[in-house]
């Protein structure tokens, strides 16, 4: 199958394919560890932490998003709720994120879903995994990661003009 870096969005639901290198426990430490989160997340100097097992609790971005693992199946399924606690954005309901991994000949394919997911931050929700996975798949391959916040402001224009109907090859390219 072939692999796109676009998401896509169903009216409740974000969704994205990604193959990345693996092995699966490599991918699954890229996941968990509160030391690598926050790099992927473009958010160093942030604390992170996931706790080890359905029920302990998780505090992403400084606890600007909180909530709890729901699912703890390493390395192949981790899902938690997402609560987002952010400033200037607008309020969201409680949604799930949900990573499911898959050794593949050449690496590991990562599945993403969050749901559900109001169509008003739709392509904020979008911008920020296409951005967030686009930066663990260049640490998990050695490579430069990039500005985060900017990569996350084209990625939003070019969303919402998907989501409007648009195609992705109307004007800018995807980061």
């Amino acid at each position: 199958m072939a692999i796109s870096s676009i998401g896509t969005f169903d009216g409740n639901t974000v969704r994205f394919v990604r193959q990345v290198p693996g092995p699966l426990e490599r991918v699954w430490e890229h996941l968990t560890s509160s030391a690598l989160l926050p790099v992927w997340f473009g958010s160093e100097g942030m604390e992170f932490s996931i706790g080890a097992g359905e029920g302990r609790p998780v505090s992403l971005m400084g606890g600007h998003i909180t909530g709890k693992v729901v699912e703890w199946l390493p390395p192949e399924s981790l899902a938690y709720t997402w609560n987002m606690n952010q400033p200037g954005m607008p309020p969201a309901p409680e949604s799930t994120v949900r990573f499911r991994l898959r050794q593949v000949v050449d690496g590991v394919e990562l599945q993403l879903e969050q749901s559900p997911v109001p169509a008003p931050i739709a392509p904020f929700s979008l911008s920020g995994w296409h951005s967030f996975l686009d930066r663990l798949g260049s640490l998990l391959r050695g490579e430069t990661l990039g500005d985060v916040m900017r990569a996350m402001q084209d990625n939003q224009a070019i969303y919402e003009r998907l989501l409007a109907g648009g195609r992705e090859d109307d004007g800018a390219d995807v980061r």
